[in-house]
């Protein structure tokens, strides 16, 4: 059915392609938009400071993922641009190394491509199908490691708790570590669990938290650090900083909650008004076949038509003004 579509079916199916990639990246993204960009300061300010580390342990926390691989795969891992999806991999928790999911993502690519052609012999379906295949890999990834880090945020202020109640009761702070590792759940508990095995192993505890810190890009795993950091060289009660921290992030998922639900009908917007037009027009096309071709083959309706779709643009732009918090 697809192939028998001329250029203006053509035409509207880009339009519908732009418009969902629009409302995917200019309402979703930007709700979370500033807490990617303090993830990217963040990401930074780690590799400064494992730059300023000596360079066997900056070794160790850049070829810990590599340990375990074969030469073959080693040498597959060192591909151009992989590292950034190796990255993804380690703070997803999975347990595949990074190059499988690049040939994965080729493969599916390549057959998308193929069936296309096949059933509808059109180049002009069959590259976004294979482009869009080929990104399914890696959003599974993506979704996995978001999953994972919001699941370590969520588990974060009862650990916190625990080892603050370890301390009052006498226990070492490197003991905390695991209890936590043996007492809670993945991906808190392996995590901890790892930090411990680090320290005892003997590295140093700066060393062994910028490890955390890279697996778990969190903001507030980077507070927990940087105020542990910070009582192990001058000293303090360190369960009541714990305490404060674990109720500074419980406010804070308050807060999240809370601009979700601010923003939740500003995004169910986007997408009704988005959506919409492209609804109608495809109504429109099976109930009334002779009325749309008056707007493509007429240049007025084609001017209307270009000037609809860039408000649209303009319109998905406007309402991500509207629904970004900054806090």
């Amino acid at each position: 059915m697809l192939a028998g579509l001329g250029t203006d079916g053509k035409i509207f199916v880009v339009m519908v392609f732009v418009a969902v990639v629009l409302l995917m990246t200019s309402v979703i993204v930007p709700t979370i938009g500033s807490e990617a960009t303090a993830n990217r300061m963040m990401r930074r300010r780690i590799n400064r400071v494992i730059d300023s580390v000596d360079s066997g342990s900056s070794n160790l926390l850049r070829d810990r993922y590599l340990g375990e691989l074969s030469p073959l795969e080693r040498s597959l891992e060192s591909i151009p641009g992989i590292s950034t999806l190796r990255m993804n991999v380690m703070q997803a928790g999975l347990k595949k190394p990074a190059y499988m999911y690049l040939l994965f993502a080729l493969t599916l690519g390549a057959c998308a491509f193929i069936v296309v052609m096949l059933l509808l012999q059109s180049i002009f379906f069959a590259i976004p199908a294979a482009l869009f295949a080929t990104t399914i890999p890696f959003m599974y990834v993506s979704r996995q490691r978001a999953v994972r880090l919001a699941k370590f945020e969520e588990q974060l202020p009862e650990a916190l708790e625990m080892m603050a109640r370890a301390l009052q009761a006498g226990h070492p702070f490197v003991d905390t570590l695991k209890m936590i590792g043996e007492e809670m759940n993945e991906p808190i508990g392996e995590e901890f669990q790892t930090v411990f095995n680090d320290i005892n192993y003997g590295m140093t505890s700066k060393t062994a938290f910028l490890g955390l810190l890279t697996r778990v890009p969190s903001i507030s795993l980077n507070t927990l650090i940087t105020a542990v950091l910070i009582q192990q060289e001058s000293g303090g009660k360190l369960a009541e900083i714990l305490l404060k921290i674990s109720a500074v992030i419980r406010s804070r998922f308050r807060l999240n909650r809370r601009v979700r639900t601010l923003s939740a009908e500003g995004r169910m917007s986007a997408w009704v008004l988005t959506l919409l037009p492209f609804v109608l027009a495809v109504v429109i096309a099976l109930s009334t076949p002779a009325y749309l071709p008056m707007m493509t083959k007429d240049p007025l309706g084609v001017f209307i038509t270009g000037a609809a779709f860039g408000l649209i643009v303009l319109g998905n732009f406007w309402i991500r003004k509207i629904i970004r918090f900054k806090y």
